[in-house]
């Protein structure tokens, strides 16, 4: 008898595993927030990605994987390197952009539930997947939570602010079109190789072309020695968590709960979100952000479901 059947209460590998993914990428998300007082985006999500390279392939060695990286065709590697530099350059700077002028409790769940959405319909319109009675049901969840989260003002707001809620909502919703993109190249990309071996080619290919960017428009911003420890702290810590444990923790879940469920429980992510925004960052919100949240979560879970 399965130790599931036998403690019916009892989380499974793969869920515990889905949960902490969610976990992570919300707290990364946490801390890219903070470091936008130090960083422009595409300084800081080059940064990101060297961290998360060069901790993959200390996974890599420490598990004598790098042998791996060898039986990765070279037009799988060219689409991981184009999947990747689309996710970053497009989705990842574009978010960081908007947390620059968002409140990460609107930020996250905003991008999070607006990729699920578009990623959906794509595959509705294009790969011609059905469409069923909960995801019927779950994208206007969506979209009404996406609207009460979007148009959450602050208390004694100026008049110029809600304007520029909107513009970094824009943005934040721009992102996740490229993330949509991304992933579609990368499934197309992956096959059946290594997932890890697949992050050791994607990482340090994204970091290249986003070191050469940041180069090009904010050079200063590369010399390391103007931040202090607290600061590159939190920069590891984005780093590994965001493009590291949070991908193995992702991994571990389709292997262990299937891609269907590890989907399902990573997108609870914008409910670790709302707590951390709120005791780290120092975050107001409003009962329309807390309703919005709820709301798109449900329906991300309804629409995964179909």
């Amino acid at each position: 008898m399965a130790v599931r059947d036998r403690v019916p209460n009892m989380l499974t590998v793969g869920e515990v595993a889905g949960l902490l993914t969610a976990l992570t990428w919300a707290t990364s998300s946490m801390l890219v927030k903070a470091l936008t007082r130090h960083f422009t985006p595409i300084p800081l999500t080059a940064l990101r990605l060297s961290v998360g390279a060069i901790f993959i392939f200390v996974v890599l060695s420490a598990t004598n994987q790098l042998g791996s990286l060898g039986s990765l065709p070279a037009s799988a590697a060219l689409g991981l390197g184009l999947s990747t530099v689309i996710g970053t350059a497009g989705g990842d700077v574009l978010f960081t952009a908007g947390l620059k002028s968002l409140p990460m409790a609107i930020a996250f769940p905003v991008s999070v539930s607006a990729f699920v959405v578009i990623t959906t319909l794509v595959s509705v319109a294009f790969l011609g997947e059905p469409i069923g009675p909960y995801l019927m049901l779950g994208l206007p969840l969506t979209l009404v939570g996406l609207y009460l989260i979007s148009s959450a003002g602050r208390p004694k707001a100026a008049p110029g602010q809600l304007g520029d809620r909107w513009k970094g909502v824009a943005v934040v919703l721009v992102s996740a079109l490229f993330w949509a993109a991304s992933i579609s190249v990368l499934k197309l990309s992956i096959g059946q190789n290594s997932v890890l071996a697949a992050n050791a080619v994607r990482l340090p290919i994204g970091a290249l072309v986003m070191l050469g960017l940041a180069f090009q428009v904010d050079p200063g911003s590369l010399r390391l020695r103007r931040y202090g420890r607290s600061v590159w702290t939190a920069m590891v810590a984005a780093g590994v968590l965001g493009y590291g444990v949070g991908a193995l923790f992702f991994v571990a879940s389709v292997q262990n709960a299937g891609a269907a469920r590890a989907a399902l429980l990573s997108s609870v992510a914008p409910l670790f979100a709302l707590p951390l925004s709120i005791v780290f960052l120092k975050e107001k919100v409003t009962l329309a952000i807390l309703v919005g949240t709820l709301l798109t979560v449900a329906g991300i879970v309804l629409v995964l479901l179909d």
